[in-house]
């Protein structure tokens, strides 16, 4: 890197190292980013943290609403479903014995 900050080109340095030069391009963005992180004001790093954190809040709250929407309109389904065969959907509140069955059958 050193080397390229005195002058040298991508395609010299690579050459010169036997490094690719999409390897050299790589280092010289993370570089960049590192430098411009270490010179940049607080103020401004705050600012890039708290966009990134309401960013990945607003996708959650994105898939929340997805899969409240999805579930409603299941639920309206199911509901739609139960109007048609007539019954409310319920059990009833005491179910049958099968003693009781016996002796009605008798």
């Amino acid at each position: 890197m050193e080397r390229l900050k005195q002058g040298g080109t991508v395609s010299e340095v690579a050459r010169e190292y036997d490094v690719s030069r999409t390897l050299l391009y790589l280092w010289m963005k993370a570089e960049k980013v590192q430098w411009r992180e270490r010179d940049e004001d607080p103020k401004d790093r705050r600012i890039r943290e708290l966009q990134r954190k309401v960013a990945s809040l607003e996708r959650v709250i994105g898939r929340q609403k997805l899969e409240a929407d999805f579930l409603a309109h299941a639920l309206l389904r199911m509901k739609e479903v139960v109007q048609r065969k007539g019954g409310s959907g319920e059990r009833s509140s005491t179910p049958k014995s099968k003693a009781g069955q016996r002796r009605n059958a008798d």
